[in-house]
């Protein structure tokens, strides 16, 4: 049986492999002994404001701004998704990029979805509404929002419309990870003009 010959310079990178996993390892015991509570507790989320940042027939342009805050005693990584309803009409979604909320601090995001009329009117009338349900579901909410008067919608039409301020919903989805943890929060906030 002939026994197999080791390369000095292999059997040291080995060597070092063993030595730097075994104190990576024991820095996170080290980091994870250091709290209380190594549980990763959920981030808070509060709508703060949506106000819009342009205005036409065609489309609308909303910024919804959300703060974030972190009650852990350590950095998170964050990904978000969140539908936004407006009266309970579902208008738009959106995922955003991850981001890094500090220990124990606060972030507020912004972020901006464009609504097109015509797909908001589809959306409706693929569910089943008709054209004039669908039209006075729509309309108030488009144009208490200040957009301006859809295609095919007649002026004295348009004119006779009473603008809605809409409530907004903010059906949210929260993944905190920090070093190996990882978290799914949901969580609803509404938001209005006063």
């Amino acid at each position: 049986m002939k026994f197999l010959k080791i390369n000095p310079l292999w059997a040291l990178v080995f060597i070092l492999f063993i030595v730097m996993l075994g104190s990576n390892n024991r820095l996170t015991v080290a980091s994870s002994e250091g709290t209380k509570d190594s549980s990763l507790q959920q981030v808070q989320a509060e709508f703060v404001s949506c106000y819009t940042s342009f205005l036409g027939a065609e489309s609308i342009s909303l910024v919804p701004m959300i703060r974030l805050t972190n009650p852990n005693p350590y950095l998170v990584s964050i990904k978000l998704s969140y539908l936004l309803k407006a009266d309970e009409e579902n208008f738009a979604g959106s995922q955003l990029p991850e981001l890094y909320i500090p220990a124990n601090a606060s972030v507020t995001v912004r972020d901006n979805i464009t609504i097109s009329y015509f797909s908001l009117f589809a959306a409706k009338a693929l569910g089943g509404k008709t054209p004039g349900e669908t039209v006075a579901v729509l309309l108030p909410i488009w144009k208490g929002l200040g957009g301006k008067t859809p295609a095919k919608v007649k002026k004295e039409s348009w004119e006779k419309i009473k603008p809605k301020s809409p409530v907004f919903l903010m059906d949210l989805e929260i993944t905190a990870s920090n070093g190996g943890q990882e978290a799914n929060f949901f969580t609803k906030e509404t938001w209005s003009e006063k």
